[in-house]
């Protein structure tokens, strides 16, 4: 069974046994991006092809439910994306598309991840957390209006 096209070159490797006790899907399932693909950094996804159905993968595994929003989501399935373009998608919106299959992968993917690089999460003092905390509860108070005993929002 073929498992998408590979980018860089195909090698022929004796690890399907190992794989098929880790997953016994594999040898009938036809996702182009198995978690359990040796050379899974060399396949390729496009959209309208299959996602993992195995359910206890995405936590494992977080790129598959990037890879199931960029099913959903995505206008251009003529576009292909690859593991490592999934793992670094912060968000999948309806403009989100992959890569051409008419120009040169490197230099695509390069620039793809730069224009979509994860950002990484600020982490905040207690001293910040409670001075935000503060600030919502004061701007709730601000917006409350007593009407007959139950409280309502303006906006």
């Amino acid at each position: 069974m073929a498992r998408g096209i590979l980018i860089l070159k195909e090698e022929k490797t004796m690890e399907a046994v190992t794989i098929s006790e880790e997953c016994p899907r594999y040898n009938i399932c036809d996702a182009n991006l198995c978690p359990y693909d040796p050379e899974l950094r060399h396949r390729v996804w496009y959209p309208n092809e299959s996602v993992c159905a195995k359910q206890n993968m995405v936590e494992e595994f977080p790129w598959i439910k990037t890879q199931r929003k960029v099913a959903r989501r995505c206008k251009e399935p003529d576009k292909y994306f690859v593991v490592e373009m999934l793992t670094n998608l912060s968000q999948v919106r309806k403009g989100t598309v992959g890569l051409s299959p008419d120009v040169s992968y490197e230099m695509q993917l390069n620039s793809w991840l730069k224009d979509h690089h994860k950002a990484k999460k600020r982490e905040y003092t207690e001293e910040e957390k409670q001075a935000f905390r503060e600030k919502m509860i004061k701007g709730r108070e601000l917006k409350k209006v007593d009407l007959g005993g139950q409280a309502t929002f303006k906006f």
